[in-house]
């Protein structure tokens, strides 16, 4: 392993083109699969990084709400519905306007002809327009513009809204609240919210989830009778789902399919270093050489790789 987190002096210039050199030759052969789990880093360049809440924000600020997670949060839509629905119509608008950049299009042309599945915690569908495969595509979180009844026994359907739906919404830029009636669910009247798993959240309906993530879990399933390269691109470490269930899997398949070749490559300017794993079950004792951990950009490697 190198180094020990963002505090660790990075590894050498000639590491990591050895390193690479041996993403290369993992990735070399057509007949491995791979797998992409994807977390905002991919998208860094396009939509950015969330900035600092109290200057992208102040609007929300000047009304106590001093942080994402008071916006992205479930109490939020019960308390003050027009503030949660002004703020995510901005958020939309924003996600919607993004296009795919180089980096999507070319892992979207490299992964064509592979077999292969992307598991993403964006909710920005930017993988989906840059032509990935709905069979091969998990948006663990749903996406930035469906909707849901508020009402958790609702047995309304989840709706995927379109962009010009979420722009003809009518948000105060001074206060950033919706101004007028909020959503209404159709079939039980009651006011609807967003369809994206907050940051905290009991009532997320996934139900166009579930069906994609049947999808992914038969794929999993199936790859255990094969070589496998999980390429680990911008996932983070505060919201850990993608790292956690990419840990898992490199734990399970070394203990149950040892025959197999399981190569797990760890792209992340910052948190690249596979020791912050540790304390999470049995990860670290099956470390293993081919566990490689890059201290770079997703885009960077996107470059570099494809």
């Amino acid at each position: 392993a190198l180094g020990s987190g963002p505090q660790s002096a990075l590894p050498l210039g000639g590491v990591v083109t050895r390193r690479l050199e041996s993403v290369r030759s993992a990735v070399a052969r057509r007949d491995v699969r791979v797998l992409v789990l994807a977390g905002a880093g991919v998208s860094a360049d396009v939509i950015g990084a969330l900035g600092a809440f109290e200057s992208a924000f102040p609007q929300c600020v000047a009304r106590g709400l001093t942080s994402y997670f008071h916006m992205s949060n479930e109490r939020h839509f019960a308390d003050d519905a027009p503030s949660a629905w002004g703020f995510f119509a901005v958020r939309a608008h924003e996600y919607h306007s993004a296009e795919p950049t180089a980096t999507y299009e070319r892992l979207a042309r490299w992964l064509d002809g592979r077999e292969h599945f992307v598991l993403t915690s964006n909710l920005d569908s930017l993988f989906a327009r840059a032509g990935v495969s709905a069979e091969r595509l998990c948006e663990l979180h749903g996406r930035i513009g469906d909707v849901q009844c508020s009402v958790p026994t609702c047995s309304a359907p989840v709706e995927r809204r379109t962009a010009d739906w979420w722009r003809a919404l009518d948000v105060d830029d001074g206060t950033l609240r919706l101004r007028g009636v909020v959503p209404q669910c159709a079939r039980c009247g009651a006011p609807q919210r967003v369809a994206t798993e907050l940051a905290v959240d009991s009532a997320f309906r996934d139900d166009l989830v579930v069906q994609s993530r049947r999808m992914y879990d038969a794929w999993l399933h199936d790859s255990f009778a094969h070589d496998l390269v999980v390429l680990e691109l911008g996932v983070g470490v505060s919201m850990r789902k993608l790292r956690d269930a990419g840990r898992l899997l490199r734990t399970a398949r070394r203990l149950v399919a040892p025959e197999r070749q399981t190569t797990y490559v760890r792209v992340n300017p910052v948190h690249w270093s596979f020791d912050s794993d540790r304390g999470a079950g049995s990860a670290q004792q099956h470390r293993r050489d081919d566990d490689i951990a890059l201290p770079m950009t997703a885009q960077r490697f996107v470059e570099e790789i494809m």
